[in-house]
This record gives C-alpha cells, structure tokens and sequence, in this order.
C-alpha cells in the first residue's frame, strides 16, 4: 500500500541531481484511504492499476507487503554536484523509502535490465490516441509528387528507429536539430539542459519557459544560456532543481532512469511507481508497463542518449495519465482518458486519406483553399508540413488545435506503411500500357533492369488519374508512356489493383539566369523560360529541391529543374536537382554514358541538345531522373589525370633527338610561361587516336609550323598526350558548343567597359586574354597574357575570338594588336623611384616604387624594356613623373602610358587622352570652397576638386618629396612659389589632382 500521496500538478523531479521538491510533499494520510487496491492491474480499458504485471510478461513483486523497496537504502549523504534521493521517513511526512539500487537485470527482486532488451508485450493501455509506439517506421513511399523526403526529419535520423519519434518532436518543439546544420545527434548523451527543456515542452509549458529567458538564479547558467527560461521554470516546478551547492550543472549528462523517472512523474503515475519500489525499480516497472521502453536501446543505469529520450517522450504522449480523483479522506488514483499530446499540447491524432489540396482533389471538384488539405471530409491548415504530397495515401496525421477557433493545423504527417501500395515507373522503365476505356487497364513495366521478366500491374477501370498535378479524365494509355517523367501507381486500399495514378510528364529547364524582381527563369539552352510570381492569383507553382519547397532566390546557375505543367496551365511543379559528375566520358553504350569511373550510365536527356561523345570533359548535370541534361564544357575536371582543358600557344614542334620516339613542343602558357614540354610515346590530335608524336609533328607542320592557339591535356609525367586545334568557323561567327572552335577573327573591335563586350562578345574575368603582338612571331618574350581590367574604353583592338559560348562569352580572346595600352578608368601612379632587381626566373627588371590610390605601392615591371618613357625614348621613368600602367597575369607591369612628363614640368596643357579622359596642367590663380581657377597658357577654366584624392610633389625635398594632402593644400602660383596642378578628369569628374613645386 502506499505510504504517500503526491498532489499531481506537474510535479516531475529527477533523483540523483534533478532532487525531489519539497513543495509537492502533501501530508500523510491513513493507508486504508488511498484507493488503490493491490488486486487491480493496468486493463485495457484504462481503469485502476496495481502491481501485478499483464499476463504476457511475469514480473515478480518489486515491492514488500508495507509499500516500501524491497531494497536496502545504502545511498551516502549528498555530495557537491549531486543531489541524492529523498529518503522514507513515516514520522517526517517525507516519501516512502525508494530503492537506490543500480537498475541492471530482470533479477529476483523484480528490476529489470533495458540493456538486454525488457518485453513490452503488455496489455496497452487504452488512450484513445494509442498506438502511436507500435507503429512501424514506414518504408520511403512513392509520393504523387516527385520529391520523397520530409522536410522535418533531420538528416543523421532519417531511416534510423527514432526517425518517427524525433519527427514529431521536431514538429512538437520538443527535441529539434542543430541550428546550423539540422543534425539531431541520436547517439549523443542528453545534457540536464537538454533535458528540462523536454520536460518543460512536454508538459505545454513553452510559452511560459520563453517568458522566462534571460533570467536564472544559477550561478553556473549565464543569463544568455540558450535554455534559461526551461530551466527556471523546470526549477520552479520542481521539475529539474538545482544541487546541494547551488548549481545546476547544465552540460552533465542524465541517467536514462533519471529520464524515465521525469517522464512517468510527469504522467501523474508517481504515486503507482513508489508503490512499485520507487526510484528507480518501481519508475523503470511502470514505465514498462506503460509501454514507455518501447523501442529504447540504452541502459537504465547509463547516460541516455537523445535517440532514447526522442523514442521515450514519444511513446509517452499518447499513454492515459493518471490523475488524483479523490481527495480528503478518500484520497484515490485513476488512470483518466487524457493524454500529455491531447490535453497538455493541444494536438491531435488521426488517421485518414487526403483526399484534396489547393492544388487539386481526388474526385475532381473544387479545390480547397490555399494551404489547405482535406482529410477524410475534414479540413486542416497544412502548416509546415509536405502533406499536399501525400495526395491519395492514407496518413498518419498530428494536428494543433487552435482554442479560440478549434482550427486544426497538421504539424506533421506521414503514409500508413501498412496501408498503401505503390508502384513507381520511372518513363524508361514503362514497357507497355493496354486496355480499353472503362475497363482494367494492364500496366507492363520493369521493376528491375536486372530482371529477366517484365512486372504487370492492373489499374481499375474506375481510376482517378493526376496528371501533372491536377485531376484529369480520359486519360489515354499513351498519357501513361510520358517520354519523360514517371508514373506512379497508388493501391490505397490494398486490394492488389491500383485506384489512383499520378502521371508526370517532365519538361527540363537549366538555370542560366534568375531574376528575383520578375521570378522569370532562363534556360541555357534557349528551351525558352518559367516565371514563378508568387503575386499571381493565376497560375500556382512550387519549387522542391531535396524534399523541401525552396523559392526562386536559392536557385544556382546550372540547377536542372523538371517541372510539370498542368493541361490548363495554372499549376507549375518544379523539381530541382543540383547533382552533377565531373569527369570525362570514358565509355557510350545505349544504355548511357559513364563518366570516369562512374559506376552509373546516365542517358543523355532529351532536352540538351548537344551530342556527348567520348573524351568529352566537364561538369556533367544530371536532371531529377539522373539523366545528362546540360554540360559545362568549360569546368576543370579533376580525375586525378590533369584533363582540364588547357589553352596555350603553339610556336614549335620537333622530334627529341637520337632514339627518342616522343616529340617536344614550345608553348606559351594560359599562365603566361614559356615551356618546353615532352609528348607522350602515343598521342590523340583531335579526334584521332594511337598517333605517333612525329605523325602530329608532321602534320602541324614540323619545322614550318604556324603558330597557332591549341587545346592540350597532359598526363600525371606532364606529358602532353593531346593536341586539338580550333575548328575554323569565322564564316559564321556563330558559336560551336562542344568543339574547340575559332568563332571570329576581326580588326578595329572596340571594347565597352559599362557592357563588358567586345562588340557584342561579352568579356568575363574567366575569359582568357592572349596579347600576341602580330610583329612579335615565335618570340615568346613578346607575348603576355591579360585579364578584362586591362582593356580600355573604347579602344580598338585587333582580336581572335575562341570558344564562343552560346551567351555570346568568349573563353578565349587573342588580341595582335590594340589602340590603347593602359585603361583610362584606372588610378594614376605618381613616380618615386626605380630599382634594379631580378623576377623569379633570375632574369633582369625593374621594381618601381610610388604612390597609388593613396598609398605608397611597389611594383615588378615585366622586364627592363617596359619603365621607359615612350618608344624611341631610352629615358626611364624619374621621380615626379605621372602614369597610368597595366599588368600581366602575373601582376607585372607590361605596358605604361605617361600622364605628366616631370621634365617639361614647364609646359601647360589639357589633352584629350580618350573620349573619357583629359589630363590638365596648369596655374591656380583662385580658390573656391570646392573648386579652383587654373590659367593654362593664359585660358582660365573652373574645375571642381569634390572628393578627389590629391598629391603633393616638392622637387626641392629629398625625402618625402611625396605626400597625399586634401584640397586645402592647393597652392595658388605666384612669382617665389611657383606651384602648377595637374588634373586627371575621368567622364568630366575630377578624380585625382597632383600638386607640382
């Protein structure tokens, strides 16, 4: 009989460190008044409860015939950090004795061992939402959209035992994922902190814990901690409390009978549990009987891990609780017909089929509203979940109820396992549909590619279809062959013959451009464009990339989305797949293409257009069905073999000498080096194979070799094992995706910096830039390689067009002669002095020091011929002289344009550099707030100084000669100062000012 009785509000206390409140001890009363009588045992139909066990598993009495632990008390005294538990005191009203023995096997005393696995085969208690713990996890379904995943499953749980239990808890609030990656970590021992949390949650107490952030009474929980408002109010209710020191000790880990303890107390079963041989025999019995182990994997006495407590919680919320109903004298428990997830959280639970969306409904009338979801005649808010996708299955179902309006919103929804049949055939799969309309349809496929035979499925000659999305009758047995796409047959009601069936009929699209303004969505392959406007009350769409809806913001270039459209055009689903193969096509057969070492063969898709042939390299894109549906060609690929597709200058070719059978050629680099590199012993040149190297010497000519733009791969040695040369397709300038091609080949090209073209060749900071001078022959010295910073403004150049792609962008330009050397948008450069000094090869240069953009630069010239003042001019560059310069690809200054001669510092100017850019020189012979008056030989003009960065330079100073000052520097010329001001006006915006003394 028990000793005690517990008024249960919410009092859940941990033993061993979460203690027991003292707060919810009520006085004692006379053993003959509590009415639980040692005859009555947990029914099913939720009355009374004893101690004696269900027939199915035979527990011995844990208990003696007082009601106390049939074990010995030997606990110590508390320690710092741990609180122990509470010890049985009939003369101080405190609870009865409970049994502080290690819970460690199913032994004589009645405890049993978790660890080896406790038979659960009890009689079920009788909630009206029960069963929820003996659900099975369900196989993946085939959904009637093309996406199989849930969007609230973490991805470290997902087919693991606790995957339905830590779905609804995530859906719950209870137990979620990490934040920054979603991870649930199963495996992961619970912290104390983690575990008020869920006893707070459990219970419905979360808005109060949220009220209750930013506070704490615990010196080693910060006020920031991300679990203060749980763990006042755990503390509070005498859920989780402190230790005997003071402190909570938020990271330690919790027992898994400590867990159970929290869990059973939280259920009101506190009183039966010490009546059972308390903490913690009696709790671990209780929850046995209960089925609250169901499905746990841990030891009692050990840490519990988050996959047990998800698992635990979980088959807690739909268990009776049990509740004091008599009170004075008559004080009595009962097992009461309320759960923790329908009377504390407010959530129901339900079976049933969805049978209409927004979207569309099974018997073809009018769709709900959106965000709507129709189950059974009953309709939900969809809230977070993906329940739309379950269109036709029969779910299992949790849903919120609001208590002001009793609107239900699902919070998480899954298919019965055990209550739908699906068939997926994937469009190749899909051998042969016959039968006449308004008859049984015979459905032939292949379920297997394996298989020696093909599988017949029967569809009922009353099937509703979804075709693309949205009800459709008449649907054809050619409807059922889609060229792309799938169809997927649904058995709801296990009869063997398939009532429902979603047909989808795939159209690719790869992402080129997005616009987040329109919701328009380019294909790159001209295949036309989608637009998803979330303001249009027309037509409604949904993007799902790996399970989840997505919007058009976190669409990347090259995503394949295969998207269905419906017959009336007002319903868009797209599916977006990222998976791509980067590598090289190593084998074709009908089957498909592998790619490197693939294990798969992917077929081409019908929507890319290109040919795939073998030794094509690049990033291969697979579309959802895993099909090639685009190509970029211009990808690195990295198979370990070095095939990346390597550009570079041929200026020569012979064979080694003596017995050597391999060739040598003379290339000038994308990286803007000479070499000299070894061929392998059997070399491809373009598409053919096994060549000898002097066979290809030959045929470029040998000695008479033109000097020509080349693609080139290498072996691991460095060896070159391939040479292709361009295609010549200048006659039509059109692109030529797929070969190596020239495109176009045309003088006086004038560049746009705004647009970023070449005329109308688009010029990319991937575009590789040749300066091949047309004097400079095979003398390499005289070749560089440039970047789009170093083309100027309206400048013509002399260009050589490679590799055009279909956008118009250019992989490749080769520049023989140009206008222009520096750009005129970029900064000038205000000499101070040079160096000699050598490059990384030891050969001989010049390093030039000066101030740039405001700030003192240093700067490595290409070689000694580069900082001279002009051709025909031997003079170097002097200090005071003002420039402006380019660089190589290598940072190397190969080319200079002299702004301000500091030799004729005499003679004043305004100079017309380009249509953009004047340079002035000249007196100030007044100031202004934000402007000067400059004479130039006698014609005075206005300018503004704005924000414009200004330098001084004293030729009478040593050192230091050079400065950056402001506006308020500048000096006006007069007879004993005679100070000048250089200007340098970009699109008539004075930009930088250089004072001159």
């Amino acid at each position: 009989m028990l000793k005690r009785c517990i008024s249960l509000l919410i009092a859940v206390c941990l033993i061993s460190g979460f203690g027991i409140s003292a707060a919810f001890a009520e006085e004692p009363v006379d053993e003959a008044s509590v009415y639980l009588e040692e005859s009555q045992s947990v029914s099913g139909d939720g009355e009374g409860y004893g101690p004696a066990a269900p027939e199915a598993v035979t527990v011995p009495e844990p208990t003696s015939s007082t009601g106390k632990s049939a074990g010995t008390n030997t606990a110590s005294p508390s320690t710092a950090g741990t609180v122990s538990p509470a010890s049985s005191d009939a003369n101080t009203g405190s609870l009865p004795q409970v049994n502080r023995q290690s819970f460690d096997g199913t032994n004589a005393d009645g405890t049993l061992n978790a660890a080896d696995g406790i038979n659960t085969n009890l009689i079920e208690n009788s909630s009206k939402y029960n069963g929820m713990a003996s659900l099975p996890i369900p196989e993946q379904p085939a959904l009637s959209r093309y996406s199989t995943s849930r969007i609230t499953v973490a991805p470290d749980i997902a087919g693991t035992q606790y995957e339905e239990a830590a779905e609804l808890l995530g859906a719950l609030g209870i137990m979620v994922g990490d934040a920054e990656d979603g991870a649930f970590r199963p495996s992961d021992p619970i912290i104390r902190s983690e575990m008020a949390k869920v006893a707070v949650y459990s219970v419905g107490l979360e808005d109060i814990a949220k009220s209750s952030m930013g506070t704490t009474r615990f010196p080693d929980v910060p006020v920031d901690h991300w679990a203060t408002g749980a763990i006042n109010v755990a503390d509070q209710q005498g859920m989780v409390i402190g230790d005997d020191v003071g402190t909570f000790r938020p990271n330690d880990n919790v027992l898994l009978q400590e867990a159970v303890t929290i869990i059973v107390r939280a259920m009101g079963y506190e009183p039966a549990a010490e009546d059972k041989g308390g903490y913690p025999s009696g709790y671990m019995y209780i929850a046995s009987s209960n089925q609250l182990l169901r499905g746990l994997s841990g030891s009692a006495a050990e840490p519990a891990t988050r996959g047990d407590i998800a698992q635990l919680v979980f088959n807690a919320l739909t268990v009776n609780l049990m509740e004091q109903v008599g009170f004075g004298t008559n004080v009595s428990y009962e097992v009461v017909d309320k759960t923790l997830l329908y009377d504390k959280l407010n959530v129901e639970k339900g079976y049933g089929q969805i049978t209409g969306t927004a979207e569309t409904a099974l018997d073809g009338g009018s769709t709900t509203d959106e965000d709507r979801i129709v189950i059974d005649k009953k309709q939900f808010l969809e809230g977070d979940t993906n329940a739309k996708q379950y269109l036709g299955y029969n779910v299992l179902y949790y849903a919120r109820i609001d208590k002001t309006t009793d609107e239900k919103t699902l919070i998480d929804v899954r298919p019965q396992s055990n209550k739908n049949k699906t068939i997926t055939a994937n469009s190749d799969d899909i051998v042969n549909v016959t039968g006449d309309s308004g008859q049984n349809k015979s459905f032939e496929y292949w379920a297997n590619r394996d298989d020696r035979t093909t599988k017949t499925a029967t569809i009922a000659a009353d099937a509703v279809y979804i075709y693309n999305g949205k009800y459709k009758t008449g649907v054809t047995n050619e409807a059922l062959k889609p060229t792309s796409g799938n169809v997927i047959l649904l058995d709801a009601d296990t009869n063997g013959i398939y009532e429902i069936v979603f047909v989808n009929h795939f159209t690719n699209l790869v992402v080129d451009t997005v616009s987040t303004v329109t919701g328009r969505v380019t294909d790159k392959y001209m295949n036309g464009s989608l637009v998803f406007d979330e303001e249009s009350t027309d037509v409604m769409y949904s993007l799902v990339k790996d399970g989840a809806e997505i919007g058009i913001e976190d669409l990347k270039e090259w995503n394949v989305i295969s998207y269905t459209i419906s017959d009336d055009k007002t319903l868009i689903k797209g599916y977006v797949s990222d998976a791509s193969i980067n590598g090289m096509v190593t084998e074709a057969t009908e089957e498909g293409f592998r790619i490197g070492n693939s294990k798969e063969l992917h077929k081409k898709a019908d929507s890319y257009p290109n040919e795939i042939q073998l030794r094509d390299k690049g990033t291969f894109y697979l579309d959802i069905e895993g099909k090639i549906a685009a190509v970029d060609t211009n990808a690195n690929v990295n198979n370990g073999e070095n095939l990346n597709k390597k550009y570079a200058y041929l200026v020569g070719a012979a064979m080694n000498d003596g017995f050597d059978t391999t060739a040598q050629f003379k290339i000038f680099t994308m990286s803007g080096e000479t070499q000299i590199l070894n061929s392998g012993t059997k070399m491809r040149l373009n598409d053919k194979y096994g060549m000898e190297p002097k066979t290809v010497v030959d045929t470029l000519g040998g000695a008479g070799l033109t000097p020509q733009l080349i693609v080139y791969e290498t072996n691991s040695s460095d060896n070159i094992t391939a040479i292709e040369t361009a295609k010549d397709n200048t006659s039509t300038g059109a692109p030529n995706v797929g070969e190596f091609t020239m495109n176009i080949k045309k003088d006086a090209m004038v560049y746009k910096s705004a647009s970023g073209k070449l005329d109308n060749v688009a010029i990319t900071d991937d575009t590789v830039i040749f300066d091949i001078p047309k004097d400079a022959a095979t003398d390499t010295d005289k070749y560089s390689i440039r970047n789009k910073a170093t083309l100027s403004n309206d400048s013509e150049y002399n260009a050589i067009v490679y590799d055009l792609q279909e956008n118009y962008t250019a992989n490749v330009v080769i520049i023989t002669s140009s206008a222009g050397v520096t750009a005129p948008e970029s900064s000038i450069l205000v000499v101070d002095y040079i160096s000699a000094t050598q490059n990384e090869e030891y050969e001989d240069t010049d390093r030039l020091y000066g101030w740039q953009d405001g700030k003192e630069i240093n700067l490595l010239a290409a070689d000694k011929s580069i900082l001279l003042k002009g051709e025909g001019n031997d003079t170097p560059l002097a200090k005071g002289d003002i420039i402006q310069y380019r660089t190589n690809i290598k940072g190397e200054i190969d080319g200079i344009n002299v702004l301000f001669d500091i030799s004729e510092k005499e003679t004043e100017f305004i100079e017309d550099v380009t249509t953009e850019l004047t340079t002035v020189y000249g007196k100030v012979t007044k100031k202004f707030s934000g402007s000067v008056n400059m004479s130039v030989n006698d014609a005075v003009h206005n300018y503004a100084t704005g924000d414009a960065t200004v330098y001084l330079y004293d030729s009478a100073r040593n050192k230091g000669s050079i400065q950056v000052v402001s506006p308020a520097d500048i000096e006006i010329y007069e007879e004993g100062n005679e100070a000048r001001l250089f200007l340098k006006i970009y699109d008539d915006v004075v930009q930088e000012m250089v004072i001159i003394k």
